[in-house]
């Protein structure tokens, strides 16, 4: 078999196992849609790997053709981009010292996949958890003012800019700023030494 009869062949053994599946899983209306007649859509359905090759490498031309619905393809491409920018940012936050609950309320992340996340970032299991230490009123209000300089961003970019000003985790970041959010007083001011206890 020669390379362009190689190449036909392939792409019709794709297609002719894709129509197999869409045949198993019960799809009659899309596979009539494609133009398969009824006892053709039955033969798919119990068409074996065996068969699907001798179909495949034996017709002299692709046996479908495609077409792709442009505008849809622009949606694909657009949400597959801004998973593929949400998946970093989510590793960039975590790396900073994010905390499950923040990662939770920010993107719905679960806590079994805020752990693996984690582990594939080369995080200890019990590394960065826990509640973190109250700041120093000076740390505070350094926070509070990197938090309001960048009032702009979308939230997870707010908490990595302040991360990146202060070199603050951003689970203490994300505690301080809902402390003085929650209890919506005003902004802290720096005193020159730790919190009264």
């Amino acid at each position: 078999m020669d390379k362009q009869a190689t190449f036909h062949a392939n792409h019709n053994l794709q297609t002719l196992l894709y129509v197999s599946n869409l045949a198993i899983a019960g799809e009659r209306p899309l596979l009539l849609s494609m133009g398969l007649r009824d006892d053709q859509i039955e033969v798919f359905r119990n068409l074996s790997i065996d068969d699907a090759w001798t179909l495949a490498s034996n017709a002299h031309t692709h046996l479908a053709t495609i077409r792709f619905e442009a505008d849809l393809v622009d949606v694909a491409l657009k949400n597959a981009q801004r998973k593929r920018l949400e998946a970093t940012l989510i590793d960039e936050l975590i790396r900073a010292g994010a905390s499950g609950s923040l990662m939770l309320e920010l993107f719905g992340l679960l806590p079994r996949d805020y752990a693996q996340r984690r582990s594939v970032l080369g995080f200890d299991e019990g590394e960065g958890v826990g509640r973190p230490a109250k700041p120093s009123d000076d740390k505070q209000a350094e926070i509070w003012t990197s938090w309001q300089s960048h009032r702009d961003c979308p939230r997870p970019e707010r908490y990595l800019a302040v991360h990146r000003d202060s070199r603050i985790p951003v689970r203490v970041i994300h505690a301080v700023v809902s402390y003085w959010e929650e209890s919506n007083r005003p902004e802290p001011r720096p005193t020159g030494g730790q919190h009264d206890s």
